[in-house]
């Protein structure tokens, strides 16, 4: 138990240095290595360090991969989140890891925890954003999210839906009264309190449905009867 104490105590101390603008580049494959313990504590300030110390191009990220794919299948939730995690800071297009990632976190967008479903969702708005060809088909499961029954998975799926409809508006105009049906919840306070900032429901949640209505109606006057 020392041991592994010890352990996550020096892991804290690399991302300290690299907070501190040191070069804490001496200390990236021992973070790697440590992403392979079992105990739960190390593991995830492993991922921790791995997320800070090394940026996308780094060759490190390869020996990575098999780690991630494992971890995302992990039954305790804590190491899956501690994973996608790390793959939302580390995986872009710059290391050709999405393919190899994808299909695991797609999957997690019907697990049982929320959290996981949220920062699933999180990375593939990341994945859409760096490979906008590879996540074509997540238009239906991006929908299914907006409907989720935790209010943050939905708050997420707004997020992907942003972006998605900046790209394709046209594809996604039908989802009008949905987010005019959601933005009337917030504002007649049906969500839980812990959404309130300053006594104002959801307001970061409320702006981006806005932003979203007003990319859906712009040039069509029927998207706009809707949303009015």
């Amino acid at each position: 138990e020392s041991e592994q104490n010890t352990l996550k105590e020096l892991l804290l101390r690399l991302v300290y240095v690299e907070m501190l603008d040191h070069d804490a580049s001496f200390g990236q494959i021992y973070a790697v290595k440590a992403t392979h313990e079992t105990d739960l504590g190390v593991k995830r300030q492993a991922y921790l360090a791995c997320s800070h110390i090394l940026d996308d191009k780094s060759e490190l990220i390869m020996l990575l991969i098999n780690t991630m794919q494992h971890d995302l299948a992990s039954s305790e939730y804590l190491v899956v989140c501690a994973a996608l995690n790390a793959i939302a800071k580390l995986i872009t297009d710059e290391n050709n890891a999405i393919p190899a990632l994808l299909p695991s976190v797609e999957k997690l967008l019907d697990h049982a925890n929320a959290h996981v479903r949220k920062k699933a969702v999180l990375c593939l708005q990341k994945f859409a954003m760096f490979s906008p060809e590879s996540t074509r088909h997540l238009g239906n499961a991006f929908r299914r999210m907006l409907c989720d029954r935790d209010p943050s998975v939905m708050f997420a799926s707004l997020c992907v839906l942003r972006d998605l409809c900046e790209r394709e508006a046209g594809k996604y105009v039908n989802l009008v009264p949905s987010f005019v049906s959601i933005l009337k919840q917030i504002v007649e306070r049906r969500l839980p309190t812990s959404y309130d900032y300053h006594k104002v429901p959801a307001p970061f949640a409320q702006i981006k449905i806005l932003k979203i209505l007003s990319i859906l109606g712009s040039g069509d006057r029927e998207a706009s009867k809707q949303a009015y």
